[in-house]
C-alpha cells in the first residue's frame, strides 16, 4: 500500500467523522469522561491523566466561565513539623442556565509526606491538587487528575511532586489512559490492539504485562502520527471500538 493511499484512508476516516453531528454523552457517564478527554491536547495530559491547565480550558469550553478561583489555607507549623490543609473553590457561570455554581475540593498533607525538595513548597503543591480536584468535580469526570496523582506541575516548577510509588513503571494502565488512546485511535482509524502489540515493550507475549509507563509511551507515539499521517504503518489501520474489552480481559488474565 502506498503512502498516498494510506493517507487518503486516514483522511477519509477523519473527514467522515467530522461530518457527523457531535452528540454529547450524558454528563457523568463513562462515555462523558471519554468525550472530555478526547477534547484535550497531548500537552494537556500527563501519562494519560488530565492536568489542571487542560481542565480549566475544557471547563470554560463545555461548562461556563470561571469567574473566581480562590484558595483557603489552614496550616500548622512547629519545629520539625509542618501540616497544611487547602481548600480550593471555583465559581462558574453555567453557560446553559446563566446560573452561578460553586465547586470546592480540599486536600491535606504533612510536610514529611512530600519528597524533598518539593516539601519546601507544601502549600503550592496542595493548592494545585485542590484546584485540579475541584475542576474534576465540576466536570463530573470519573478519573483522577495528574496533580492528584502527584505526577506533574500545573504551572509553576515548585508544584512538581514525584510519584509516591517507586514502582510507577509497574503500575496498571489507568482508565484515563485508555480513554485518551481510544480517542486518538478513533480519530486516526488505528487498531488499538495492534498498536499495543507493536509498540508496548512489555507485551511481547501478547497483550500481557502492559504497564502505565508502556501506555504513556504508546499515547505519545500515536499522538505523533497526527502530525505525520503518512507515517502510520498500514498494519495498524482499522479502528475497532471493542478493543478495551479485549485489552482488559488480557490484563485480568495476567493478574490472576
Amino acid at each position: 500500500m502506498s503512502k498516498s493511499t494510506l493517507q487518503e484512508m486516514v483522511v477519509d476516516n477523519i473527514s467522515e467523522t467530522e461530518d457527523l453531528p457531535v452528540v454529547k454523552p450524558i454528563i457523568g457517564s463513562l462515555e462523558w469522561t471519554d468525550y472530555i478527554l478526547s477534547l484535550m491536547s497531548p500537552s494537556e495530559l500527563f501519562n494519560g491523566s488530565p492536568t489542571a491547565n487542560g481542565l480549566r480550558r475544557i471547563c470554560e469550553l463545555e461548562f461556563g466561565e470561571i469567574v473566581s478561583s480562590t484558595t483557603y489555607v489552614n496550616a500548622t507549623q512547629s519545629p520539625g513539623f509542618y501540616y497544611a490543609a487547602v481548600t480550593h473553590t471555583l465559581r462558574i457561570i453555567d453557560m446553559y442556565t446563566n446560573v452561578s455554581k460553586e465547586f470546592s475540593a480540599s486536600v491535606d498533607s504533612h510536610m514529611s509526606d512530600i519528597p524533598a525538595p518539593f516539601n519546601k513548597h507544601l502549600i503550592a503543591t496542595l493548592d494545585s491538587k485542590a484546584e485540579a480536584k475541584a475542576l474534576r468535580r465540576a466536570l463530573k469526570l470519573s478519573v483522577n487528575t495528574a496533580e492528584e496523582g502527584g505526577q506533574l506541575p500545573s504551572e509553576d516548577p515548585i508544584d512538581i511532586v514525584e510519584p509516591a510509588s517507586q514502582d510507577y513503571e509497574q503500575t496498571e494502565v489507568t482508565f484515563a489512559q485508555q480513554a485518551v488512546l481510544n480517542a486518538l485511535c478513533m480519530r486516526l482509524n488505528i487498531n488499538a490492539i495492534d498498536a499495543i502489540a507493536t509498540y508496548c515493550v512489555s507485551s511481547e507475549d501478547g497483550l500481557k504485562k502492559v504497564t502505565s509507563s508502556d501506555m504513556a509511551l504508546l499515547i505519545n507515539k500515536i499522538s505523533d502520527f497526527q502530525r505525520k499521517i503518512e507515517s502510520i504503518p498500514p498494519s495498524l489501520i482499522g479502528y475497532d471500538k471493542s478493543w478495551r474489552s479485549r485489552f482488559n480481559d488480557s490484563q485480568l488474565g495476567e493478574n490472576k
